[in-house]
């Protein structure tokens, strides 16, 4: 029996940067140039000093979505030219997709 793919949003969250609203718009602008088709979204959190992007991937299963939100992460987090820290934390959402799907 076959997997159902589901959709699922990944957030990653990075220390620094978390009030320079031009670091966000850098971050975005790569995340948009090297993989739009995931509808990259980047906040700012100034309370803790962290910028965050969020990205949407279609997936079997949690772990695939985060094998595929690990690369494309990478590959904006480079393109952005942002000295930008590992992740603090990795947040993971099934959003759409079978009831039965694996979660």
């Amino acid at each position: 029996m076959s997997k159902s793919v589901c959709e699922y949003r990944i957030t990653v969250i990075m220390p620094g940067y978390g009030s320079d609203e031009e670091a966000a718009e850098d971050l975005l602008e790569a995340y948009l140039q090297t993989h739009p088709e995931v509808g990259p979204v980047v906040s700012l959190h100034s309370g803790d000093d962290t910028i965050a992007v969020t990205l949407a991937v279609d997936a079997v299963s949690r772990q695939r979505a985060l094998d595929l939100a690990t690369d494309i992460w990478r590959t904006g987090k480079k393109s952005s030219g942002l000295d930008l820290g590992e992740p603090i934390r990795t947040e993971i959402e099934r959003v759409s997709g079978p009831a039965t799907a694996a979660a």
